[in-house]
Order: structure tokens, then sequence, then C-alpha cells
């Protein structure tokens, strides 16, 4: 399945950066730019035959946003151009961007929908977050979002949000794959001095790959505790089953 708009994501946002600013609306515009340098003894994530080099990072982004008492938006992207001191043939421009919409419909209801959008050619661009190292081939990678709140009473709310996401990776490997994820939870607020929640999560996860399938579900429960605005404190526990099929 590929959404209509995952064939050229580059159009979306370019027509909401060009749209959004004379929409009636009170927008925030930031223009950031920013350089950083490293060094780094195996570029290629290699076994064997490791190479150091020294990359150079140029950043630039720009960022709107809108809040008001019903609606918040934020839109950014951002461009790293990659320059290697001693590898230049793997010198390139990365690409980001992002939305973000919120929307309270009514007292009682509020719709939440995002779209993120990347190309990244970094070996390490993966590492973070799963734990994969790639080549310095180009990788492109989509994610849409869509979620609710609902408050049914002044303590009990509840969540709902659903993912779909897309990534094609051009090296020989194909490790091009599709990725779902639903979520349903509740969270009741508790009489405590300090404000604090019970929190009840169903998770599952669903990865596409083209010579095999992963299933993930997850069910938790926990306690979130608020020390301050900036400062909260969250506990879940809860079993996870996963299954692999070729």
């Amino acid at each position: 399945m590929t959404l209509l708009w995952f064939r050229n994501p580059r159009l979306l946002f370019t027509l909401l950066f060009c749209l959004v600013p004379h929409c009636a609306f009170c927008f925030t515009a930031d223009l950031l730019s920013f350089v950083r340098g490293e060094h780094n003894d195996n570029i290629f994530f290699a076994d064997s035959s490791e190479e150091s080099d020294i990359i150079t990072t140029v950043s630039g982004s720009l960022n709107l946003a809108e809040k008001s008492e019903r609606l918040n938006l934020a839109l950014s992207a951002r461009l790293d151009q990659l320059l290697y001191r001693d590898h230049s043939d793997f010198n390139d421009l990365e690409e980001f961007y992002k939305a973000k919409l919120s929307y309270q419909l009514t007292e009682l209801f509020l719709l939440r929908c995002s779209a993120d959008y990347s190309v990244q050619y970094r070996a390490d661009r993966d590492v973070a977050v799963g734990g994969f190292s790639y080549g310095t081939d180009e990788t492109r990678a989509t994610l849409f979002s869509l979620g609710a709140d609902l408050s049914h009473t002044e303590k009990l709310t509840s969540f709902y949000s659903y993912s779909y996401g897309e990534t094609t990776d051009a090296s020989p490997a194909n490790n091009d794959y599709q990725s779902q994820s639903a979520l349903v939870g509740l969270s009741l607020a508790l009489d405590i001095d300090l404000p604090t929640s019970l929190r009840l999560y169903g998770n599952g996860s669903w990865l596409d790959f083209s010579s095999s399938e992963t299933d993930s579900y997850l069910l938790t429960l926990g306690l979130r505790q608020q020390f301050t605005e900036l400062l909260s404190l969250t506990l879940d526990v809860g079993p996870r089953f996963s299954r692999a099929t070729s």
C-alpha cells in the first residue's frame, strides 16, 4: 500500500511552507544555521578495514509555528551538508521535513496528525534508533501519523493513534520496508498531592520487509508524576510479544 502523497513528499512540504504564511494566522518564524565538526574512527561501521575521517556538517533550518487556543501547528525544514575531509566522494546533502498539527475540535476531543520526510546518507543514521548501520547509499523515509485524545470525565482520558511509514534504501542489500503502528491508551488522574496519573497502554507494530515480516505487541501499566512544568517521571511495566516470519 502506498499513500498518494508519498509519491512526491517534497512537493507537499513546499506547498505547506508557501501557503501557510498567507493564511489568517499569526505565525512565528525562525531561521537557524550552525556548523558541527566531528572525528569518526570508523565512518563506515566496518568490522575490518576501518577508515577514519573528519566530518563537517553545515546545517540550515526554517521553522514556522502557530499556536492559538485551539490550533497548534509547526512546520520545519532542515538541510545538512555533509563534508568529509578525506572521503569527499561521500559529500552529500541530507534533507529533513516535518509538519505537526493538533486541533481542539471540542472541549473533550483533540485531533492530532503529523508527517515526516527525510533523505539521509550517513552510515550511522539509524544506530541510535534501531541499532542498525547502513552504507552511504541514499535512504528515503516517510512517516504519517493520525491520533486523537478523548476526555471522558475530568479525570479519565483515552488516547488513539495510527502511523504508517515507508523506507526505501538504494543499497544493493535492498532494505526497503513498510511499517505500521497502532496505539490505544487510558489515563486516569489520581487525587495525590502532586499531579499523578495511572496509565494503561496497548500497542501493536508491524514491519514488512521484502523477504520477511515482524509483528510486535506490547501492553503496559504504569504511573506518570509531574513534579514541575519541565520535570516529570514515568514508569511503565508490561509484557511484549514479537514474531518474525519469512
